[in-house]
């Protein structure tokens, strides 16, 4: 995950040193207590010093080329910068004698075994069982490599007297794979979803497809409109069919299942559930705000189909258990109803379900017009261009977004609304300034 400030890697870096060293039984840090310092080598100060010192900065080349369809055609300021993080690593003493010159070895050693014990940093690496990652780098896929230069003997006195410090003793080392953060879009373009080809064998259950049908009317029509979606991008409450082969058998089970889920749950087909009529080729339902005791929050889902098929033989009945494979089905945000706006620009859309314990408030998103919306920090005090939602006491009662317009919608204006929350946007609907 990209990452805008590189002082988070130093600091993941020094700690890992610190914390090694301390560890190790060859340091007694009661009498040596020891400092871990970002500095460069000829600003350390004390006797126990190690010091780890960013010189360097470059893009890593394999990657500045690369062309990846689809997110090389973004402007640039929309994509990662793979960095390459050169580091010196020194030890200083302020002992004097032979006494100091051994232990600026002494710490020398030490810290290079630490980074040469840790060759990859994530969330996982612990030293004595404490997280060395940086807490605001932790839970985003953060992984540094660390490799040590191989810099000749020659190179590296060029690297001292190039300034006015003697030459020390000192190491080189590497990080790879730090993404320089890029700017989040302020445009959203419109959703895309792929189809999966797959070999099953004859008469096995096979969906092709999930669909339903939204109605709409344009600002400036009369008539609405009315578009078929494939995938499924379905509001809560409302139907959708699946499209498939071989959706026969004894007993049948539409079944639902999210990219973080362990496994598909079944659907409950009882006309105050998910109202599921089967057919042999198409299977319609209706969309519901649970299943079961599980909640379904707005996002991308996948559906299959499990049929048993039951035979009877001479040694009694045999049951045939075949699962379909699985295709897209998008739970997208219902809007009921858009007030409007007000003289400050303010209006409250109601709907469901905008808020829960499984939505993370960075996964929605609004936009008016191709404006994203920023998340206020005080939903009854919004600002130009922000919004908040207060979800309701009650799951069955709707929640409420309130939302100021940004700055550049004037009276008279038509605009768009669109919520996004995992992905998964709401039908299309429009806001008139008056």
């Amino acid at each position: 995950m990209p990452l805008l400030d590189l002082s988070l890697v130093t600091q993941t870096l020094t700690d890992l040193i610190d914390r090694h060293v301390k560890a190790s039984p060859i340091w007694n840090n009661v009498n040596n207590p020891l400092a871990v310092s970002p500095l460069p080598p000829d600003k350390l100060e004390g006797d126990n010093t190690i010091g780890l010192y960013l010189y360097h900065v470059t893009e890593e080349l394999q990657n500045k080329t690369a062309y990846i369809p689809g997110v090389s055609d973004a402007p640039v300021r929309y994509t990662s910068m793979t960095l390459v993080l050169s580091y010196v690593l020194t030890a200083h003493s302020d002992l004097t004698g032979d006494t100091g010159t051994l232990r600026e070895q002494t710490m020398m050693g030490l810290a290079m075994k630490a980074l040469h014990d840790h060759p990859f940093i994530t969330d996982d690496t612990t030293v004595n069982g404490v997280q060395i990652m940086h807490p605001l780098l932790r839970e985003r896929d953060n992984r540094f490599k660390v490799a040590m230069l191989p810099v000749q003997r020659d190179h590296a006195v060029d690297y001292w007297t190039a300034g006015s410090s003697p030459l020390r003793l000192s190491a080189y080392y590497q990080i790879t794979h730090a993404l320089l953060e890029p700017d989040e879009p302020d445009v959203r373009p419109g959703r895309v979803l792929t189809y999966n080809v797959y070999a099953l064998p004859s008469l096995s259950p096979r969906v092709d497809a999930t669909e339903n049908v939204i109605m709409f009317t344009l600002p400036t029509e009369s008539e609405p409109r009315a578009l078929e979606l494939r995938p499924a991008q379905v509001a809560y409450d409302a139907p959708f069919s699946v499209i498939g082969t071989s959706l026969f058998g004894d007993s049948l089970e539409l079944r639902l299942r999210r990219a973080d889920w362990g496994e598909a749950i079944p659907l409950d087909p009882d006309p105050a559930a998910w109202n599921i009529t089967f057919g042999a080729q198409r299977i319609t339902a209706t969309a519901r705000l649970n299943a079961g005791t599980v909640v379904i929050v707005p996002g991308i889902y996948s559906v299959s189909v499990r049929a048993e098929r039951w035979r009877t033989g001479s040694s009694g009945t045999i049951v045939l258990d075949a699962v379909s494979n699985e295709t897209p089905f998008v739970v997208a945000p219902r809007v009921d109803t858009i007030s409007v706006p007000n003289g400050a620009g303010q209006f409250e859309v109601e709907g469901y379900r905008f808020a829960h314990d499984d939505i993370d408030e960075t996964t929605v998103q609004v936009y008016i017009g191709a404006v994203r919306l920023a998340l206020g920090a005080d939903v009854n005090n919004l600002q130009v261009g922000e919004f908040g939602i207060v979800e309701a006491a009650n799951p069955a009662d709707p929640d409420v977004l309130r939302a100021r317009l940004p700055n550049g919608i004037n009276s008279g204006d038509v605009v768009s609304f669109r919520l996004i929350i995992n992905g998964a946007e709401n039908a299309p609907a429009w806001i008139s300034v008056p």
